[in-house]
């Protein structure tokens, strides 16, 4: 089977992806080779910096870069690279073509195609530092519902997202999560002490002024604990903003920025925490809740999108309120103050993170593939 898997961000680094989308092709292309070592997989990436096709890895993989000028527009929609990339895939030829990417970079009815729906950007919108976030929301939801209605085949990461595109999309919705880097499996949780860590861009979506604020009330109640902040700073106004929350709770020394880390350096700063905090506003399936789990770390999260699904309440981690500071305290309080719950909650998120395994996560998209071409092959 050929496969072309459609992508704007690929790392140049498969052991140094940047997160998003980059993590999960970086664990999920090697993957898929393991699995089915035969499978004619070809990478293409656009826009890229210049046009190259090379080999990589063992089984090895076709990766093909094709260049494309992005404008400030893009964002909204395709110029010259939608055109460029189904000329290429039509001269490529593939079985399925597997969409990576913003659905309206290829038009789904072309050929047999998925696409996997990483995030609602409509919905994110809303929580966007721009004049009208609402209008942005609106204006991304028109474009994006038209072209997720494209696709006949589309991967939901979790059942929150497929109740939403349920209800505009016509296509047939697969359930396959997100693979977590088997780096992540690799390490075990060794905490140093009363640590929270927050990983993801440090931004208005993520909630971080709720939870500085939830980390002053611990404070104010004589909880002792340390928060580190590992991302990078979305505004220097946001980062002002949660400075001036950290000297207004009197936090000096207590909150650590710790910037944007590469894999390795992530894994450490979150090797020695007590549990992992994710207070966000909106969440499809994040990410980094599945690492810290496949590490044996506990979360803290919002009870917001697919959030509820990863972490079992009072099992594996605690759900709060995000528009609440004090229900934020309250849910990381009995891990801050019990090592022994942190780490039985730690080892039960580790069970429940195997089904975010490379390995399993490639034969369900596989799976997928030949349903995909199946389909295609008998009309």
């Amino acid at each position: 089977m050929r496969v072309a898997m459609l992508t704007t961000r690929w790392a140049e680094d498969l052991d140094a992806p940047t997160g998003g989308v980059e993590a999960v092709l970086a664990s999920l292309v090697p993957a898929l080779l393991r699995v089915q070592p035969d499978l004619d997989l070809h990478v293409v990436h656009c826009p890229a910096k210049e046009r190259a096709t090379r080999k990589l890895g063992a089984p090895a993989f076709t990766l093909h870069q094709l260049p494309g000028r992005v404008s400030g527009i893009y964002r909204f929609r395709p110029f010259s690279p939608r055109r460029r990339i189904e000329d290429f895939i039509a001269e490529l030829r593939p079985d399925v073509v597997h969409v990576q990417t913003v659905p309206f970079l290829f038009d789904g009815r072309r050929c047999p195609a998925v696409l996997t729906v990483h995030g609602m950007r409509e919905r994110d919108a809303l929580f966007e530092t721009c004049v009208a976030p609402w209008l942005r929301s609106w204006t991304l939801g028109r474009i994006e519902r038209a072209a997720r209605a494209t696709y006949r085949h589309i991967i939901a990461l979790t059942g929150y997202a497929a109740q939403y595109l349920r209800a505009h999309t016509g296509g047939r919705l697969h359930f396959v999560p997100n693979p977590v880097d088997e780096g992540f499996f690799a390490v075990r949780r060794e905490e140093a002490g009363p640590c929270i860590v927050f990983v993801g861009r440090v931004r208005i979506l993520k909630n971080i002024h709720g939870l500085i604020e939830a980390v002053g009330l611990l404070a104010r109640d004589g909880v002792e604990c340390t928060l580190r902040l590992a991302g990078p700073l979305e505004s220097a106004a946001y980062g002002e903003r949660l400075r001036g929350l950290v000297q207004r709770w009197r936090l000096e020394g207590r909150v650590e920025f710790l910037g944007n880390l590469d894999r390795p350096a992530l894994r450490e700063a979150m090797r020695t925490a007590r549990c992992l905090v994710l207070p966000s506003f909106q969440e499809n399936a994040p990410m980094v809740v599945s690492e810290a789990g496949a590490m044996g770390i506990p979360a803290v999260a919002a009870a917001v999108g697919g959030a509820p699904e990863m972490v079992a309440h009072g099992y594996s981690g605690f759900l709060v309120d995000p528009r609440s500071p004090a229900s934020i305290a309250a849910g990381l309080k009995p891990l801050l103050l019990d090592a022994s719950l942190a780490a039985t909650f730690g080892e039960r998120a580790r069970d429940l993170a195997q089904v975010y395994h490379p390995d399993a996560v490639a034969r369900q998209t596989l799976a997928v593939y030949e349903t995909v071409a199946e389909e295609f092959r008998s009309r």
